[in-house]
């Protein structure tokens, strides 16, 4: 074995790793977990999709049919507002440290660029979160998730 050719012994823990992780996803899914759970926008067509969001987006109600499936996306929508938060106050505390460090390179310029395309979409993220809560609200749904 040469010293550029991978320990076959030190991969073997990884592959059983991701087998557990994998075999503990199906397991949650079975027991019924709702953030393991697959979208229920991912059953329907395109276009029905893409009427939904549309729907949501203007603030406007959906047909009876589509009513759990825009539910469903609202509130995911609003649940993971935290993520959004949570990013932009680590991503705000790296970039002060990494600009005011010693020494600024190139993985530091990689960290800005990645930093102003986030904050470049971050209006649009807090946009789609506003829009799911007033949607919510609108159609008599907890809104406060």
């Amino acid at each position: 074995m040469t010293e550029t050719e991978p320990d076959i012994a030190a991969l073997a823990p990884r592959r059983q790793d991701r087998r557990l992780r994998r075999l503990v996803m199906i397991w949650l899914r079975k027991r019924g977990v709702s953030r393991y759970q697959p979208l229920l926008v991912g059953g329907v067509d395109r276009e029905r999709s893409r009427s939904i969001r549309d729907a949501i987006k203007e603030g406007r109600p959906v047909e009876a049919r589509d009513q759990a499936i825009a539910v469903e996306l609202t509130q995911r929508t609003v649940q993971q507002r935290w993520i959004v938060y949570g990013t932009t106050f680590w991503l705000l505390f790296a970039l002060v440290n990494e600009v005011l460090g010693h020494h600024f390179g190139f993985p530091q310029a990689l960290i800005v660029v990645g930093a102003a395309g986030f904050f470049t979409s971050l209006p649009f993220s807090l946009r789609d979160i506003r829009r799911a809560r007033r949607w919510l609200r609108d159609n008599e749904h907890d809104a406060d998730n």
